[in-house]
């Protein structure tokens, strides 16, 4: 495995920003995206996450070599999103991809930047060759997104998350490295 995803780094002048190396005001932003409840809504885990409960979910990903946050601020240290990885697996090369913008910021093409920003951790930084997600079939906007991303379908779970009193379905894409 190699050290460089847990570096800052500064990608098309965005600061990119792992969890574990953020600072007090940014983990406060991060958090505060996380509980807005156009985001939550389409998370597995649609409950509001309290300071505490986000300062040990970032104590743990310390020592954790499978998953990977980071947040993206532009110029002005406003938070664009987050990007993360998932179940990454350095024996077959592959990981679960998650990423939710910052719907208040005014930038054009939100989620082209962080999914480049993605892609790039992923295929150059880590050298994986398979990256994978789950969402909700109902996420029209972010199957849309997925698909102009180039991900494919791959499968459908069937009343696979229930949440209150409701079962959801989700979707299964994937997308293999193009430098591969």
């Amino acid at each position: 495995m190699k050290g460089m995803e847990l570096n800052n780094f500064i990608f098309d002048n965005y600061k990119v920003v792992n969890f574990v190396n953020a600072t007090e005001n940014q983990t406060k932003q991060v958090l505060n995206l996380r509980n807005k409840g156009s985001i939550r809504k389409w998370m597995f885990n649609q409950d509001i996450i309290s300071e505490k409960e986000h300062k040990k979910f970032i104590k743990k990903l310390v020592s954790d070599l499978k998953n990977f946050y980071w947040s993206v601020f532009t110029e002005n240290n406003e938070l664009l999103g987050v990007v993360y990885l998932n179940n990454v697996n350095f024996n077959h090369f592959h990981a679960y991809l998650g990423i939710y913008a910052n719907i208040d910021i005014n930038i054009s093409g939100k989620g082209n930047i962080l999914m480049k920003i993605l892609k790039k951790i992923a295929f150059t930084d880590l050298q994986l060759h398979t990256l994978k997600l789950e969402v909700f079939s109902e996420n029209e906007q972010a199957i849309k997104f997925y698909k102009e991303q180039n991900f494919k379908l791959e499968g459908e779970m069937k009343e696979f998350v229930f949440i209150n009193n409701h079962w959801f379905d989700v979707l299964i894409f994937g997308m293999t490295n193009p430098n591969s």
